[in-house]
């Protein structure tokens, strides 16, 4: 079953679930969101992929393994053999399963197949349940390994021995450039040898931690290694226990890291302290294009900061504060830096507390603006006053393509009709898009 929401690129998002759908609105350009409810397939097409894989079909270069019939093999029996045609496969370079049903048994099996493969780049194989084995056997195959690229093992609960596993294979591996462990309880300890092995590995560029049970410790080990590496370019920590301490010193690594471009922090209880750090950091010269700040607890005077300094920082490109509690008092000082601000292109203040009052500071500060294209701030107490504010901005701004304003599906807002169809024309203007 599969839903399709189409969304103008240019138009008015009005009434949008915000949180349901960042991620995918944020990496499809034309906002398309797919949502997709897994269904058993055929088992034929799964069998018919096996032949292919055997006789080294050349057109066979991507493989999507899905749920097989049980009237013809189980998940377990089909791993099996797909494990060992992939050993002689000579052509193979994506293998994405998405089945959810891949156990530690099947890991061992799809390992040893890697340790003499050469071909395949890319093997998803997450929201399975490899546990802390599985990644023993995938940690003893990246050992020899030399050309799997991307590996994603994210929700496999994987533990910390398996964490610590992979980690000591990546201090030699020299191939593997992303690398997601998110949702699997890694711990202090996992983090501490992810940590260690950043400060050697010369290949990982992107790494995904999100929700892996990384406190304050981790986070500390984290900076420590981002001081010495230079190639990790992507560090995903969405939801874990990193605190204020932890960021502090995340940002603090960033002062002399050259390379680390993208930075989310969601969720981690991150204080005023660190938004003080953080404006330190981008006061200087930094690599930081893209930071993750959702859900973070920052009073006034830590906004001011980030604000003053977004004011001068010529690096970041993308910015999300949303669920965090800013008010008037924020979209004001927010609204200066953006009149400064000329490299900002994606801000998201969505769910938050922003006001009509905080909303015609930000569309004034559109009117200087010339950078700004995407400005999130469903789900906030806007209406039809502070969406008119916007109106009055985007007949002199024509960097603007996406404004997001309303409430989440279901639910009544206060913004007219005649605004709203004002809004969506603007934003749609062939101009516009041309500028």
């Amino acid at each position: 079953l599969l839903l399709i929401f189409y969304l103008f690129p240019a138009a008015l998002v009005v009434k949008q679930s915000k949180k349901s759908l960042q991620w995918a609105r944020n990496n499809h350009p034309a906002y398309i969101v797919l949502l997709s409810i897994k269904l058993p397939t055929m088992a034929a097409s799964n069998t018919e992929q096996i032949a292919r894989l055997q006789r080294n079909d050349p057109t066979l270069k991507e493989l999507v393994v899905r749920r097989p019939g049980p009237a013809v093999m189980s998940v377990q029996e089909y791993v099996h053999e797909l494990a060992s045609a992939l050993r002689a496969n000579a052509v193979l370079e994506k293998l994405l399963f998405d089945v959810g049903e891949i156990d530690s048994a099947g890991a061992v099996m799809l390992a040893e197949a890697l340790e003499v493969n050469t071909t395949l780049v890319e093997l998803d194989l997450g929201r399975n349940s490899i546990g802390t084995a599985g990644a023993l056997a995938l940690a003893g195959a990246l050992r020899v390994n030399r050309t799997l690229q991307k590996l994603n093992l994210c929700a496999n609960n994987i533990e910390t021995e398996g964490g610590v596993a992979l980690a000591g294979a990546l201090e030699s591996n020299t191939t593997l450039t992303t690398l997601n462990l998110s949702v699997n309880p890694l711990g202090c300890e996992g983090a501490a040898a992810v940590a260690a092995m950043l400060k050697v590995n010369t290949a990982l560029q992107k790494l995904g931690l999100r929700t892996s049970a990384v406190n304050i410790a981790g986070a500390l080990a984290l900076a420590d290694a981002l001081r010495m590496n230079c190639t990790l370019i992507s560090l995903g920590l969405f939801l874990n226990r990193v605190g204020t301490e932890g960021a502090v010193a995340l940002f603090d690594a960033l002062k002399t890291n050259t390379t680390l471009g993208e930075l989310f922090l969601d969720n981690n209880g991150i204080g005023t302290a660190a938004a003080v750090a953080l404006a330190e950091t981008l006061a200087g010269p930094t690599a930081l294009t893209r930071l993750g700040l959702s859900s973070s607890d920052f009073d006034i005077v830590g906004i001011e900061e980030i604000a003053g300094a977004l004011a001068h920082n010529t690096s970041l490109t993308d910015l999300d504060l949303s669920s965090s509690e800013l008010g008037a008092a924020e979209a004001a000082a927010l609204a200066t830096a953006l009149q400064a601000n000329t490299t900002l292109l994606d801000l998201d203040l969505s769910d938050n507390k922003i006001d009509n009052t905080g909303a015609a500071m930000l569309a004034d500060a559109l009117k200087t603006n010339t950078t700004l294209s995407a400005l999130d701030l469903l789900d906030n107490p806007i209406t039809t006053e502070g969406a008119a504010a916007f109106v009055e901005a985007l007949r002199e701004n024509m960097a603007l393509t996406r404004l997001d304003l309303g409430t989440l599906f279901g639910e009544a807002d206060d913004i007219s009709e005649e605004i709203r169809a004002a809004l969506t024309t603007l934003l749609k203007d062939p101009a516009r898009a041309a500028a």
